[in-house]
């Protein structure tokens, strides 16, 4: 098996969904005027698969911890983006028969930007959803100093702050696009316009629940062979941030010459 079906089948992604998304990224991968028309879409898809192939390691996991891969709602997400997948594939090649730069090729692109630009979104919303579950995984499954999981915590939790709020920019601008449409008008981009909209419901609620994870993920704090000569030192943490220590440790600590010392949580 390759690394994406290994990746894919200890995170319950469908066979179907599998098809889906590796059907969609070989028509990319075979069509350099297919990347370079629709330059989002092979870059979203790109990031997805090499964020599934990176969980291989998910492959010697605990059940606890598949369990809270589940909870981010990364399966269900992966597997309505590989049905996405396989339907503009298929209407992809339908529209690219005379070729991607053809006449009819770029009128199609143009007649159809609605629904491009919602699996634009999907993936984009899929992708995001994966570099958070490899976040969160990785930080709790991988060996790291303590340094340097805070300094991940920290750059994941600005990133997904970013997403949030990206998303929520994404679902006002659709908003306003059906706004601005009569019922009327082409029924068939106000429903494409709908499920974009829904996908970046899905996104905002999905990264909350996911913050969630992120917020539970737990330090080790070690002081150790201190020494304070006529100086103020606080070791410890201020009560601000005990939420996010598990364990913490202070030995080995000198003070000299009316040094002041502050030890433990302040």
């Amino acid at each position: 098996m390759s690394g994406l079906e290994i990746a894919a089948g200890v995170i319950g992604i469908t066979d179907f969904g599998l098809r889906g998304i590796k059907g969609l990224y070989d028509f990319f991968q075979d069509l350099q005027d297919a990347r370079e028309n629709l330059p989002q879409i092979w870059h979203e898809l790109s990031c997805i698969q090499s964020n599934v192939v990176s969980l291989k390691f998910l492959s010697e996991a605990d059940e606890d911890t598949l369990k809270e891969v589940r909870a981010t709602g990364i399966t269900q997400g992966m597997n309505d983006c590989g049905s996405a997948c396989d339907k503009l594939n298929r209407q992809l090649i339908r529209w690219t028969e005379r070729g991607v730069d053809s006449f009819t090729g770029k009128l199609n692109f143009k007649l159809h930007s609605a629904q491009i630009e919602k699996n634009r979104v999907r993936l984009w919303a899929t992708a995001r959803m994966l570099d958070m579950t490899v976040g969160i995984l990785t930080l709790k499954l991988v060996h790291k100093s303590e340094a340097e999981r805070a300094a991940e915590i920290s750059a994941l939790t600005q990133a997904m702050d970013c997403w949030k709020r990206q998303a929520g920019q994404e679902r006002e601008r659709v908003s306003l696009s059906l706004q601005g449409l009569e019922d009327s008008e082409d029924s068939g981009v106000i429903d494409e316009l709908d499920e974009e909209e829904s996908v970046l419901k899905t996104f905002i609620d999905r990264s909350g629940q996911t913050a969630e994870q992120l917020q539970a993920v737990k330090l080790n704090q070690t002081f150790k062979g201190i020494n304070s000569d006529d100086s103020e030192v606080k070791l410890g943490m201020p009560a601000s941030v005990v939420d996010k220590v598990a364990r913490q440790s202070i030995t080995d600590v000198t003070s000299k010459n009316k040094s002041k010392v502050t030890v433990g949580i302040w």
